[in-house]
């Protein structure tokens, strides 16, 4: 059976998958023009005991979806169908399969991010707008110099990263930044830690937290030293500052997305506190 070829959601099939499905996963978004280190996210998503799950014609893959979970809250990401097999109800198959997932583990509001395109369907499934975000992408650059007050994370640094990172997002977020824990985070300490940063990839700057501009804007440099490739970024649209902060250092936004959620109220966070988040999947 073909892809192109016509089905109905009654001959759809949708399991959760692993590791071994990876790669047909990077095909499809591939054809969709996903960034393709997004296999990547559901890695880790994976490795977070979250779920991923394709959708199949026959044997064919046409689809998939994910979700992971932050204790009250989850994400839906990652949601992609094969454009041969647009416009036939795959998509919110999809992700109301997450979402079920994500309910039957506990999960009270859940939480993504649309693109234009998207947004009108998520809104049709009771999503509600959250928050604006865009997407920069900019050089990397390599002489500059990390600032005296940023410094690899110590173990004794864990508790205060842990704090400000639930201060910031409201949500609980410990297995995460325990993957990435202590080699790929940079803290600014003066006196106490103000601020982290976490290299998520190489080609990306990463989730970067802080409780003001100075320790925000201290941790893009120094996340970006060493690192003479093309970076991305994804920041709070609302945050003009930072967004100019970045473009004075060469960024050109390249995408805005919608911040939507489902199911119980927002958790409370001080969001200006988030100067750029993991990636566009979780946030």
């Amino acid at each position: 059976m073909h892809a192109s070829e016509a089905g109905s959601l009654a001959s759809l099939s949708i399991r959760p998958v692993g590791l071994a499905e990876m790669p047909l996963i990077a095909e499809l978004y591939a054809k969709v023009r996903f960034r393709p280190d997004l296999v990547d996210d559901l890695k880790v998503v994976l490795a977070l005991d979250g779920a991923v799950f394709a959708a199949f014609l026959g044997d064919v893959l046409i689809g998939s979806s994910s979700c992971v979970e932050f204790g009250g809250t989850g994400w839906v990401g990652g949601v992609a169908v094969d454009p041969d097999c647009g416009r036939r109800g795959y998509g919110r198959r999809l992700t109301e399969t997450a979402i079920d997932s994500l309910r039957e583990r506990g999960v009270q509001t859940t939480l993504l991010h649309a693109t234009a395109m998207a947004r009108q369907l998520y809104a049709r499934m009771g999503f509600q707008v959250a928050g604006e975000y865009v997407e920069l992408h900019g050089p990397g650059r390599s002489d500059w110099s990390v600032d005296p007050f940023v410094r690899p994370a110590q173990e004794d640094d864990l508790k205060a990263v842990l704090e400000l990172d639930r201060s910031a997002t409201g949500e609980d977020r410990s297995r995460l930044l325990s993957m990435f824990w202590p080699g790929d985070i940079l803290v600014y300490a003066r006196g106490a830690v103000r601020g982290f940063a976490i290299r998520q990839y190489p080609t990306a700057i990463g989730a970067i937290a802080a409780v003001d501009e100075e320790a925000g804007q201290a941790l893009f440099i120094s996340s970006q030293s060493e690192r003479p490739v093309a970076l991305r970024v994804s920041v709070p649209a609302h945050h003009l500052a930072t967004r100019n902060f970045l473009e004075g250092l060469g960024y050109k936004e390249s995408l805005q997305v919608t911040r939507m959620h489902v199911g119980g109220s927002l958790p409370h966070c001080h969001e200006d506190r988030v100067f750029s988040v993991f990636n566009l999947y979780w946030g």
